[in-house]
């Protein structure tokens, strides 16, 4: 007769000083590579896109009935838009880094049901962690939303019979993502960006609070 299989348990003490225990069934399991991809887009696409349609209304309005000589225009509008260019992007990362220090998941993470946590002991990380973690995989990220930004431009170009030009930015792009999505291809699927910060990315299911 097999023994049946009993589940592993990592304690992580909260800010009250009472522990916040996972189990794991089995043992934790790697979020697969498809699934924190979605999870990024999500975060970093999410982040972007409501910047731009930010500011884009704030510009919008800013420049509305504005002359040219000084007259019309609204200068409110024009600097909230300059200031929501820092500001929504600085808010998500504030929003994610409290998500996953509290409950384990960006929401990103969340919707495709995966969580974040301290690879030591499988609690949660530690803000100082996700911060770092976050100026890591911020490189890329800008990147890619640049690159984005060139190619829309490059298109409307080509729409309008102008010759396409692509520059530097292709090639760094897809280096820069084919650098941080190796290691997690392969072991314990930590990227550099877990590696650096302490962290792990395991399926929700692994990790159930009890």
């Amino acid at each position: 007769m097999t023994q049946p299989e009993l589940p592993v348990f990592a304690a992580n003490a909260s800010q009250s000083g009472v522990p916040t225990v996972h189990s794991f069934s089995i043992k934790p399991v790697p979020a697969p590579v498809i699934r924190r991809t979605i999870a990024f887009v999500i975060d970093f696409g999410g982040t972007i896109a409501l910047t731009v349609a930010v500011v884009w209304w704030c510009v919008a309005l800013g420049f509305e009935g504005y002359d040219g000589g000084g007259g019309g225009g609204n200068g409110f509008f024009v600097i909230a838009g300059f200031l929501a260019i820092f500001g929504i992007p600085l808010g998500s990362v504030i929003v994610n880094v409290i998500l996953a220090h509290s409950r384990q998941y960006s929401i990103g993470k969340f919707l495709v049901r995966i969580r974040i946590v301290d690879a030591r002991n499988h609690g949660r990380p530690g803000v100082g962690s996700l911060l770092g973690r976050s100026a890591i995989l911020f490189v890329p990220g800008v990147f890619s939303a640049l690159a984005v930004a060139v190619l829309i431009r490059v298109v409307l170009a080509v729409a309008d019979g102008a010759e396409p030009t692509l520059g530097v930015g292709f090639i760094i792009v897809p280096v820069l993502w084919i650098v941080l999505l190796v290691p997690m291809l392969r072991g314990d699927r930590r990227g550099w960006q877990d590696k650096a910060a302490g962290t792990r990315v395991l399926t929700a299911a692994s990790v159930r609070s009890v």
